[in-house]
């Protein structure tokens, strides 16, 4: 219980930062985002997961959810498989403009924190005349577990069993 109440007060305490007023909706949509980890979902994923914790809401009210809250800051839209967005918290620390890691097989992503590598690429982007602006920069590879592993199979991190998105390739 004790851990719920600290999830809470974090939810409680990100919406507040953001100035977004704290309803059932938001709440319930972040702690469905927080919830799923490192692995990104989507708005229909969030839905499902809503209705199956009692959570009455429509699709039109979780994209304004997640929409308002990757506006503010709190989440982070990726793109997988056929241009589909998906969703996840945005780490901590992570100012305007980040750098990530993402395994294209099984979704684990990874944020780097390397600020000498982040003005790398952000200078690459610049000369490219590539406009990065507040957005999180994500390289696709594929990680240890899922490289050395056949195209069918399964990554082997515990934070990828769960919760894998179907959208993503395989």
């Amino acid at each position: 219980m004790e851990v719920f109440a600290m999830k809470e007060a974090s939810i409680l305490q990100k919406l507040r930062t953001a100035k977004l007023r704290p309803t059932i909706a938001r709440i319930g949509v972040i702690q469905v985002v927080q919830a799923s980890g490192e692995v990104a979902i989507s708005a229909e994923e969030v839905l499902r997961r809503l209705s199956d914790r009692g959570v009455p809401t429509s699709i039109g009210t979780v994209y304004r959810v997640l929409n308002q809250c990757e506006q503010t800051g709190i989440m982070q839209r990726e793109w997988g498989k056929n241009r589909k967005a998906l969703y996840r918290l945005k780490p901590c620390g992570l100012g305007a403009q980040a750098l990530s890691l993402l395994c294209r097989r099984c979704g684990r992503q990874l944020p780097v924190e390397d600020a000498a590598l982040l003005q790398c690429v952000l200078g690459v982007a610049q000369r490219m005349g590539i406009s990065v602006g507040s957005e999180t920069i994500t390289i696709e590879l594929a990680c240890t577990g899922c490289s050395t592993r056949p195209t069918a199979a399964r990554c082997v991190h515990s934070s990828c069993t769960e919760g894998i998105s179907e959208d993503l390739p395989a």
